[in-house]
Order: C-alpha cells, then sequence, then structure tokens
C-alpha cells in the first residue's frame, strides 16, 4: 500500500481513542445452584478455581470526526454493512482503492495571535474547523477463574493451552 493510500484510509476514518475504566471494577464470588446458593468452584485443567465475576468494566471511547465530509461518514457506514454482507473493499473498474476528493479549507479565522495567547486555557478560540466529537461508554460483565495455589508461569501456560 502507498502512502497515499494510508494518508487517504486515515483520514476518512474518525479519529478514536480508547482506555478501559477500572475505577468502579469490584470482584465478587460466583455463585451456584437453584435453591441452595454456593460459591462456583470447577476444575480448571487439573486446577481447582474459585470463580468471581467482575462488574464495573467500562469502556470509554472518544471519537472526533470534524474532519470527515457528509459523504465520508455515508461510506464509512455502507463499508461496515458491506463487511456484515462479505463485501471486503471499494474499487474502481480498474482494480484500484477509490480515492477521497480534499476538503474545502476551513472558513478563515479572525481571531489575533495575541487574542489566542491571552484566551482563557478553558475557552481557548478554534482556529480551524469546529470539533465533532463524539463519547460512548459501554459496560462489561466478565467470569474470572483464579487459584489460591501460587502457580508459574509456566503452570499458568499450560493451563491457556488446555482451555
Amino acid at each position: 500500500m502507498e502512502i497515499e493510500d494510508e494518508v487517504d484510509i486515515l483520514m476518512s476514518s474518525d479519529i478514536m481513542a480508547a482506555q478501559m475504566s477500572t475505577k468502579s471494577i469490584n470482584f465478587i464470588r460466583a455463585q451456584s445452584g437453584w435453591i441452595f446458593r454456593e460459591d462456583r468452584k470447577e476444575m480448571v485443567g487439573s486446577f481447582q478455581a474459585e470463580f468471581y465475576s467482575i462488574n464495573g468494566l467500562v469502556l470509554e471511547s472518544r471519537k472526533r470526526r470534524e474532519h470527515l465530509s457528509e459523504k465520508d461518514l455515508q461510506k464509512n457506514k455502507a463499508i461496515i454493512e458491506s463487511f456484515t454482507k462479505g463485501n471486503t473493499q471499494d474499487l474502481d473498474p480498474n482494480g484500484e482503492p477509490v480515492r477521497r476528493p480534499s476538503l474545502n479549507p476551513p472558513p478563515e479565522s479572525c481571531i489575533t495571535w495575541e487574542d489566542y495567547i491571552n484566551s482563557p486555557e478553558d475557552n481557548v478560540p478554534v482556529l480551524g474547523r469546529e470539533l465533532i466529537e463524539k463519547e460512548t461508554s459501554k459496560f462489561f460483565k466478565a467470569t474470572v477463574a483464579m487459584v489460591r495455589k501460587k502457580k508459574t508461569k509456566r503452570m499458568c501456560l499450560k493451563s491457556f493451552v488446555m482451555l
């Protein structure tokens, strides 16, 4: 892939940052049984494991998309739909990836350098395009099996191979 193709792909996609928040994470013993509930224990490989439910895992993602045109947004949506249907790429009749045209430049700014430098930190003027941001949070639950017996790295790797 040539550098122009890579830049085109990057500039026609959301700028995204994601992180897993563990601020509100908590571990609770997993329970088994319908009427007579007890802490869940099972054999995992050759080890007696205790199970814990993990609650409070949050995947936080932030997207910026002021560099995307309306056509880019529609194209990205169509690409996602085509992936679900089995198609993999938009190509022109010659088999080359379709490149997008450049965006129009942002409107001319009337802010002076002095205004920009002297502006308060919490209200910095926008010099280019207005920011278009989207923040999402997804909550996850997980179940983990843990063993009280101290293990070596080799023993743990053996257990993962068995799973």
